[in-house]
């Protein structure tokens, strides 16, 4: 059994390289003049990404997402042939595919986990498509501009 004292230590530790990694992140933004979001606007993203969604808007989504960003979703291997989608360009053609595929697509919004200073958020989402229903979450990591740099979508069992 491990030594409590050494499990809290390297608990402290830990949680002190994120918040380091959170902290280096919002001085480099403001270090540019760019500002991180706010829990308040990354709300609003999330509500407009599900809005966006219920629309089979891809583009809006799109919008969103730095030309460079990382997409990881178990989804996507059946119609990209990989989990791991690398530029907007990629993850667009993945959508359109499994749209082009899917009758019906219903988001409802559950809530929404924010974290400004690593600029992450999670949406806690239920989904429907055609007739199957789960619950799914998507992290979500934001550069100092706003734009998603990552995201991966993660899926529960069907409802």
């Amino acid at each position: 059994m491990d030594d409590p004292a050494l499990v809290l230590r390297d608990a402290r530790a830990q949680r002190a390289r994120f918040v380091a990694h959170g902290l280096a992140r919002a001085v480099a933004a403001l270090r540019d003049g760019r500002k991180m979001m706010d829990s308040e606007e990354m709300r609003r993203h999330a509500a407009d990404w599900v809005a966006a969604w219920n629309r089979r808007d891809i583009e809006a989504v799109l919008r969103g997402f730095a030309p460079s960003a990382r997409f990881v979703s178990p989804k996507a291997i059946v119609f990209a042939g990989t989990a791991t989608l690398e530029g907007r360009p990629a993850i667009g053609e993945y959508w359109r595919r499994a749209l082009a595929r899917i009758g019906t697509l219903e988001f409802r919004l559950g809530h929404v986990t924010c974290d400004p200073a690593r600029g992450e958020m999670v949406v806690f989402y239920e989904a429907r498509l055609d007739d199957a229903v789960m619950r799914a979450c998507e992290l979500m990591r934001f550069d100092g501009a706003g734009r998603q740099v990552f995201g991966e979508a993660l899926y529960g069992a069907p409802l």
